[in-house]
């Protein structure tokens, strides 16, 4: 497809991905992106899922969180570079031509069971009443109003002071229930609850609320801010409701995180959906193709994008996860369903792994570069089409000029089509996209062309895309011919 969402989740949450470790120099921290960059650019991925607020602190300068100890020596201890580490990290990531999805897990407080090894100035301390101990972890409590008002107030700071391009939640809501043990915000329901309420409706109308309200700050402060969510890949099963999805999950999205996800998508809370089809096509209880027709039929004109276990391949008892065909099997369930926009893979250290070629998959299924699916705003404002230049020769390389009106918004980026012969042939077969190249600014745009057999006659077109990835009308033409040193211009 010549659109389609393409993402790996980037975990921060003990180094489990990136950085590597805590304390790097900066001169190591920036090599270490640049290489994750190239890595995924290189394979035609066109986002990048980031983990920006592992457990209350921030990967970024803050004032409502402590610096946070994947990143630093220490939490709370600035990083020692002569860089803001997050602005840095997004000015790259669009330069190499990718999203930058910021990954929030809003309500983890820490990873310990008490606020002991917490910085001063991190809310948990600051306010141990929000926080409720369970699992040897510490959780912010979604029934106080103060809780979800710093959560809010998180999200404006960021998209406010970052040029991210979506806001993105993951499954953690209520915690993961373990067996024997209570989340203990009983005090908290019996202020609170409406005559008649159970605690698993007000659970949920507390995360509601959450949602919501971040739906809504995004909305009036960054509207061109995504909001995107990665549930837990079974909302409810059938036999709960006849809503549910013909399974038999002893675990459900709504019932034991309290995340109602199709509410969600009804109201319009959210702008993607990502859930998390962890299970294979062969799992007696779950299998991914009944996943995978239930939400293509419950999207509510949301998009909708499939997560895949990675760090499941070679390494799970179910025996499909140990035969090299099974996420090739996915992927071709996810291309055959209309509804399906694109997949994100969790995570980036079992991609670098490669576990049965999964990697190797991924590249044949991606072996065209995509643009990104159309937003619903896509054709509100169109950018002017780009003037190209005549080409000129270079040292060997065609380079390829041109620029752009005046008139119009700006582009995010250009794409650049190269057709053999003399006559353009068909814009929606990727194969066809011989580049996509960020709006570095300034007036003039360039691309070098390496790969320019002599004898051959090229033509090339270009068209600008704005923020929503639209695309304006094509440029003017250029065709042209290599014979030995020079080329012969044929438009």
């Amino acid at each position: 497809p010549k659109r389609e969402f393409r993402a790996l989740w980037v975990a921060s949450v003990n180094n489990l991905d990136f950085p590597s470790r805590p304390g790097l120099d900066g001169a190591a921290f920036q090599a270490e992106w640049e290489a994750v960059l190239q890595e995924m650019a290189g394979a035609h991925f066109n986002a990048v899922i980031v983990q920006l607020r592992p457990a209350g602190d921030a990967f970024y300068p803050s004032k409502l969180a402590p610096w946070s100890a994947f990143l630093t020596a220490g939490q709370g201890q600035a990083p020692e570079f002569d860089f803001d580490p997050l602005d840095w990290m997004i000015r790259r990531t669009h330069e190499y031509g990718l999203e930058f999805h910021a990954w929030l897990n809003p309500l983890r407080g820490g990873l310990r069971p008490d606020t002991s090894g917490l910085a001063p100035w991190h809310p948990a301390r600051r306010h141990p009443e929000w926080v409720v101990p369970y699992n040897n972890r510490l959780y912010f409590n979604p029934g106080l109003e103060p809780v979800r008002e710093m959560v809010i107030e998180v999200v404006e700071e960021l998209v406010t002071h970052f040029d991210v391009d979506a806001l993105h939640f993951d499954d953690y809501f209520y915690p993961y229930k373990v067996s024997g043990q209570h989340f203990n915000d009983s005090l908290t329901y019996f202020q609170q609850h409406q005559p008649g309420q159970s605690v698993a409706d007000w659970r949920r109308q507390n995360i509601d609320r959450l949602i919501e309200g971040v739906s809504r700050k995004l909305r009036a402060v960054a509207p061109e801010v995504r909001f995107g969510v990665s549930p837990f890949g079974v909302w409810r099963n059938e036999v709960q409701d006849p809503l549910g999805s013909p399974t038999t999950s002893p675990t459900t999205a709504y019932d034991d995180l309290y995340a109602n996800t199709l509410r969600w998508l009804e109201r319009g809370w959210v702008d993607y959906v990502i859930p998390q089809l962890y299970w294979s096509t062969e799992d007696p209880s779950n299998p991914f193709g009944r996943l995978l027709e239930w939400w293509s039929e419950h999207t509510y004109e949301r998009e909708l994008y499939i997560g895949h276990a990675l760090y499941k391949i070679g390494n799970d008892a179910d025996p499909a996860w140990r035969r090299p065909d099974e996420l090739p099997r996915q992927f071709r369930l996810c291309r055959a369903q209309p509804q399906v926009q694109g997949n994100a893979f969790f995570n980036l250290t079992h991609w670098r792994r490669n576990a049965l070629g999964a990697a190797d998959s991924i590249r044949r299924f991606y072996q065209y570069p995509a643009l990104m699916p159309l937003q619903p705003s896509a054709w509100e404002e169109l950018p002017a089409p780009p003037l190209l230049q005549p080409p000129k020769l270079k040292k060997g390389k065609l380079l390829l000029r041109w620029t752009q009106p005046a008139k119009g918004p700006a582009p995010k980026y250009f794409i650049l089509y190269r057709f053999e012969g003399e006559d353009v042939g068909n814009f929606d077969h990727p194969a066809h996209i011989r580049a996509v190249i960020p709006n570095r600014g300034g007036k003039v745009h360039f691309f070098e062309e390496e790969n320019l057999p002599a004898g051959k006659t090229y033509t090339f077109v270009l068209t600008a895309a704005n923020r929503f990835h639209a695309e304006s009308d094509l440029s003017n033409v250029r065709t042209l011919q290599r014979k030995g040193k020079k080329i012969k211009h044929l438009d």
